[in-house]
């Protein structure tokens, strides 16, 4: 299936990798819905050629029915990434069982899933993940939702025949990141940069548009029907590394080594106390995954869609030090 000059649904189109696949999609000349819940926060996409918001929301089932009628692929990027449980349990669980629905309904020949790596959780996990590696039992109602939003995924697509594929991205960076761009050069801005241990664990970094060229292909690619796919560094890159590539671009040195076994000690300590759902109720687990070298492999990316990631973590920071120049956020040579 060509996407080119076919109609396609984005949600979460206002968001951070929501536009930049809208973007790349109305570019490659693919008729893009982006479906937008607060206009005011759809700036990036906004008059750009090719792209056409839709006002909608995962909770009104009305509205996705209207999204989808025409289309020939979903690319459901939209999610909860925090608020209540229940809050998330409603859009990330039942908002994905409604648009699945609706699109197997309106005839929707692909519908691309954005999940996350951490659908796997943090406890007793090997140093290589792919695919097929087990879940792990996980408090963190994020990674609980997210597991489940799969299963309805597969279920509505048992239940109708409609195709499907699912990516599961690592920490996304770049341009416009808020979480792994902008508040990691903010820690990497203090005079002394706090962490655990000597950073020579591993973070699952993937720049953005490595994340888009897999969202893409796995909607036109005869063998990602049906399949889920890993998105993240592969050979892994350490903490270390890419805390220093912030710190460089914000002109410091300094790195303070905190002492796991009291940062663990600690964890443990406030895990009883944590609200039910929190990321602290998996801090504990999450602290010693964090101090691994562990690789989310991409091997099936590679061997069933020929996908590669296209930025190495040098230029991926220098790209998204260009952008925090734009933003006023570095100033200087």
């Amino acid at each position: 299936m060509s996407l080119k000059r076919q109609t396609v649904l984005v949600t979460g189109g206002g968001g951070f990798l929501g536009g930049a696949l809208a973007r790349q999609l109305a570019a490659n000349g693919v008729q893009v819905r982006a479906l937008i819940r607060n206009r005011a926060k759809a700036d990036y996409i906004t008059d750009v050629a090719g792209i056409r918001l839709v006002d909608g929301d995962l909770e009104n089932e009305l509205s996705l029915r209207k999204a989808v009628e025409g289309c020939s692929a979903v690319f459901h990027v939209a999610a909860a990434l925090g608020g209540t449980p229940d809050l998330q349990t409603r859009v990330n669980v039942e908002g994905t069982r409604l648009l699945a629905t609706a699109a197997a309904r309106a005839g929707v020949k692909r519908f691309v899933h954005v999940s996350s790596i951490a659908i796997y959780g943090f406890t007793d996990l090997p140093d290589l993940i792919t695919e097929d590696t087990p879940p792990s039992a996980s408090e963190f109602t994020y990674t609980v939702t997210k597991r489940a939003a799969e299963g309805v995924l597969k279920l509505v697509a048992a239940q109708t025949g409609m195709a499907y594929s699912i990516i599961r991205p690592g920490m996304i960076y770049g341009p416009r990141s808020q979480p792994w761009t902008r508040e990691m050069f903010k820690l990497a801005s203090l005079p002394i940069l706090p962490f655990f241990g000597d950073g020579r664990g591993h973070v699952a970094a993937i720049h953005v548009e490595d994340v888009v060229s897999m969202c893409i292909l796995a909607a036109d690619h005869a063998a990602a029907a049906n399949q889920a796919f890993n998105c993240a560094a592969d050979p892994g890159v350490s903490w270390r590394d890419y805390l220093t590539g912030y710190m460089k671009m914000a002109g410091r040195t300094r790195w303070l080594g905190l002492p796991v076994g009291v940062v663990r000690g600690v964890l443990a300590l406030m895990k009883p106390f944590a609200p039910a759902g929190s990321m602290l109720k998996d801090m504990p687990a999450a602290l010693n995954h964090h101090l691994r070298p562990i690789v989310y492999s991409t091997a099936k990316a590679r061997e069933k869609l020929g996908w590669r990631a296209g930025w190495s973590l040098t230029d991926g920071l220098a790209d998204a030090e260009k952008w925090l120049r734009e933003q006023g956020h570095i100033r200087g040579k």
